[in-house]
């Protein structure tokens, strides 16, 4: 009798952990398909205000001269004139005095773009990015692991040298630590000057720097450097610190 008491208390025990992780993996959905929705807004604003700086343009198409007057210039800037109703080329004393960018200005562009270059991969194309809840932990099996897998995936996708397929090797080099670090906090970690093979160096920042937002010190480099791998479970929860800390 007392060994089925003992064996119902631990099924409960672990019918509540499963209970508090699809909570938590019901959230993380939820803040997903969220973002999703929000990507979605934002591109469905950009395309309409693409297609109307187009139907602009056409709108400003040249047409001839009638009895002196010139028809289908609204849009087109003051002091724009065609020469002529046969010469296809459109002058324009403001447009023909635009002076091309000095040296300098275009320097500090192309070092911008080098900078930005140094980071990030060209964008990658995303699928499905908006899912029910239901359907998203569908996807997963209601798993924590598969959800905090996608999302590391989310947070990280176009950072070089970060590939994330798993919660053991994807993450032993410290890459994708730091990348997800340097997502919430661009200016506290040094993304660019980083380098997969100084795996230990690359560890100890993004350890460093979690410890210092107050993420639970969980992990150390002599752990994920270890001969069999780091245990993958550990991992996974100090992700999900790294979640709470800044999305819950």
């Amino acid at each position: 009798m007392v060994h089925k008491v003992t064996e119902l208390q631990g099924t409960v025990e672990d019918l509540n952990l499963l209970q508090s992780d699809l909570r938590t993996a019901v959230s993380v959905a939820e803040r997903f398909r969220e973002e999703a929705q929000q990507k979605l807004e934002r591109a469905e604003r950009e395309n309409q205000r693409l297609r109307a700086k187009g139907a602009d343009v056409v709108d400003g198409k040249c047409y001839p001269d009638v009895n002196g007057s010139s028809l289908g210039y609204r849009s087109l800037p003051r002091g724009v004139f065609l020469s002529s109703t046969t010469d296809p080329i459109l002058k324009s004393r403001s447009l023909m005095s635009v002076p091309p960018l000095n040296p300098e200005a275009k320097q500090k562009d192309q070092d911008r773009r080098r900078s930005m270059e140094g980071i990030m991969h060209e964008p990658r194309p995303t699928e499905n990015l908006i899912e029910d809840s239901g359907s998203f932990l569908r996807r997963y099996g209601g798993s924590k692991r598969g959800v905090f897998l996608r999302w590391a995936q989310e947070r990280t996708l176009g950072y070089k040298f970060v590939v994330i397929t798993n919660f053991s090797s994807s993450w032993v080099d410290g890459m994708a630590f730091c990348a997800l670090l340097h997502s919430y906090l661009p200016n506290t970690i040094p993304y660019a000057e980083l380098r997969p093979l100084e795996k230990r160096k690359n560890l100890q920042l993004a350890f460093l720097v979690a410890e210092r937002e107050g993420i639970p010190c969980l992990l150390t480099p002599d752990h994920m450097l270890q001969a069999q791998g780091p245990d993958w479970q550990k991992v996974l929860l100090y992700v999900e610190s790294i979640y709470q800390k800044f999305e819950a």
